[in-house]
């Protein structure tokens, strides 16, 4: 990604992220996942979310209360005004974009592991306790299944062969 899509991204986390954001100093790891997950898109929809991030960004700039500056330029609240613009706007590739964006950085932002702690998060907690009660309730039946799986064919190999002669 490149450093000028970078801090488009990083102005956009700003206004769609939890004001926790910079707090927990988990900008920069949001924007790796971010990239992370744009380098698992086809090239073509990547292509496409590059130049609809740099779209928004310039296209603030055609915004006469913004003076010419472009959306990664612009002070906290004109940017929050700017993306809701965008959110809300009647056209749909642009309210596609926004929602998309977001969705993109806040699923990353909650993924962050202080993100995680702060909410009290913790599925691995559950998934072991949920693991040691299948167990309990489950080991014999999966004991058997596995012992099936494993054990030598009940029907010798002469029998199967004889059967596939006479057939």
């Amino acid at each position: 990604m490149s450093a000028r899509v970078r801090e488009i991204l990083a102005a956009i986390a700003r206004v769609v992220c939890p004001p926790e954001l910079e707090a927990l100093g988990v900008i920069d790891g949001v924007l790796e996942d971010v990239e992370a997950a744009m380098d698992a898109m086809p090239p073509l929809v990547r292509v496409a979310l590059v130049a609809g991030i740099a779209g928004f960004d310039t296209a603030s700039m055609a915004v006469p209360r913004h003076l010419g500056r472009r959306f990664a330029r612009l002070p906290a609240d004109r940017a929050s005004d700017y993306f809701e613009s965008w959110w809300r706007s009647r056209i749909g590739l642009q309210r596609e974009f926004a929602r998309g964006v977001k969705g993109l950085l806040c699923m990353a932002y909650y993924e962050m592991q202080p993100v995680k702690d702060q909410l009290g998060y913790t599925p691995e907690q559950w998934i072991d306790r949920v693991k040691k009660r299948r167990l309990a309730i489950y080991s014999a039946d999966i004991a058997t299944h596995e012992r099936r799986i494993t054990e030598p064919d009940p029907l010798p190999f002469s029998v199967t062969a004889s059967a596939r002669e006479a057939g």
